[in-house]
């Protein structure tokens, strides 16, 4: 076992360990959650069809632009 030292306090790299696993397992969760409320592009597509008149091809670009754009940042947090 070893002893990290910080300001005024330590820690052993066990424990260290433990708190690391900790955070990863509450990061994971949370991007699941994440993912669990990302809208479909179609769902994304038909909020905007609500706002803009015609463009349907613009609009499914867009749509798919910003679910790639989600699902790329939650992949990244995985990391």
């Amino acid at each position: 076992m070893k002893l990290i030292a910080g300001p005024a306090v330590f820690i052993c790299d066990e424990c260290v360990e433990l708190c690391k696993d900790i955070i990863r397992e509450e990061v994971q969760d949370q991007a699941e959650r994440v993912s669990e409320k990302l809208p479909k592009p179609q769902e994304i597509k038909a909020v905007l069809d609500q706002y803009v008149i015609g463009q349907d091809y613009a609009k499914k670009v867009l749509a798919v632009a910003v679910y790639n754009h989600y699902k790329r940042l939650e992949h990244g947090s995985r990391r």
